[in-house]
């Protein structure tokens, strides 16, 4: 496909507010970033990057290593490598996914950031959600979902999947969001063998990364990878007392995840917010018609592996966000490529309603229920 034969985009008012509250997201991300900085990092926002192999083989550690590395190869500090990684990610992410809706040819496509799940809403609503590692995964679904492409495109976020792969296990996760995506918006590309067998190699080395990661899932001690980060000169109080020295916590897991749940008062409440928060995307997917059968078994499936986060990992605002943006992108993608027919465009009264009502309300990364929304965040 190329940029002619992209449908003209619909340009209107809530387009712009949907636009609108991407940039509001990012410039929340930016100031908790330039926070984080200045405090000299935080032990999940920075300190979940700075889990090296100090202690021995554990997931995850890989890439940490590779951070450490690249940060003495440059002569700055590997707190100042995650903050620029984390921004340039950030960006991305934003700028690509408010390029995606600003092109769609159908007005109700808005809906899809319409809604507490959007993930501009919840890492704006809660700081300890954002810059986490399925900001690579996501980056490399939303480059995929941009007009044209190619083969190096296929090799290029492949091998972007399986960084994200060996940084944190929901990358691993995205994998099949990652193949679903290349035959949904590179068809032609995938004719070619080569093209075949990367998407193959690909998914061989990201099951790959999944074994190593069950295989080493904890540490008995944590403190050599803090002592690895004093020695360059970083706080380990600072980034040692989450992320890092979770993985040597035995209760680490599903007992986790119900303490949790007894804790939050409104945990019950998480069925319901879930229900209403995906309202808007359904809307949106009951009033197109795709060209393709079988289209919307084939998101769900997109989504379907992180569905095994929940009982192991407590950050349910995270997964359900995730999961979102994953929909989302798929969504968007399709609607620039003319996937979509639309048979009665939803009115500007139920986009207003949705609009309102997602800034009013919102989840955070635990199973917890907000109603301090994305607009007084943002202007507090």
């Amino acid at each position: 496909m190329t940029s002619s034969d992209l449908i003209e985009p619909q340009r209107d008012v809530w387009k712009l507010a949907a636009l609108s509250i991407l940039a509001a997201g990012l410039i929340l991300q930016l100031r908790f970033l330039i926070i984080s900085w200045q405090n000299g990092g935080h032990v999940w926002l920075q300190g979940d990057w700075l889990i090296s192999l100090a202690a021995g083989q554990i997931r995850r550690g890989a890439f940490g290593e590779l951070i450490l590395n690249v940060s003495g190869f440059l002569g700055y500090s590997p707190l100042d490598v995650v903050i620029g990684i984390q921004f340039v990610l950030a960006v991305f992410v934003f700028i690509g996914f408010g390029r995606l809706l600003y092109l769609q040819p159908s007005r109700s496509m808005v809906l899809v950031v319409f809604t507490p799940g959007c993930f501009a809403i919840l890492w704006g609503l809660d700081p300890i959600s954002a810059f986490r590692k399925e900001l690579i995964g996501l980056t490399a679904l939303i480059w995929l979902a941009q007009p044209n492409g190619g083969l190096s495109r296929i090799i290029l976020t492949g091998g972007l999947m399986l960084l994200g792969g060996i940084s944190h296990e929901i990358v691993i996760l995205l994998v099949p969001a990652w193949v679903i995506s290349v035959w949904l918006f590179q068809p032609q590309s995938l004719l070619l063998p080569s093209a075949r067998a990367i998407v193959g190699l690909v998914v061989l080395l990201a099951g790959a990364q999944a074994i190593y990661a069950l295989v080493y899932h904890s540490l008995p001690d944590h403190m050599p990878l803090c002592d690895a980060l004093t020695e360059r000169g970083l706080s380990g109080q600072k980034l040692c007392g989450g992320a890092i020295q979770w993985l040597a916590d035995p209760q680490n897991g599903v007992l986790k995840v119900r303490e949790a749940l007894h804790r939050s008062w409104t945990a019950w409440l998480l069925p319901i917010a879930w229900a209403i928060a995906t309202v808007p995307i359904w809307r949106v997917w009951a009033r197109m018609t795709p060209l393709r059968t079988g289209l919307g078994y084939l998101l769900l499936v997109s989504i379907a592996p992180i569905l095994l986060l929940y009982p192991v990992g407590l950050d349910w605002g995270r997964w359900f966000a995730v999961q979102t943006a994953v929909i989302s992108i798929q969504m968007l993608g399709l609607g620039i490529r003319g996937e979509f027919t639309e048979s009665r465009p939803i009115s500007s009264l139920e986009r207003g309603f949705w609009f309102g009502l997602c800034l009013l309300w919102g989840f955070r990364h635990d199973p917890i229920v907000t109603f301090r929304g994305f607009l007084l965040q943002f202007f507090d």
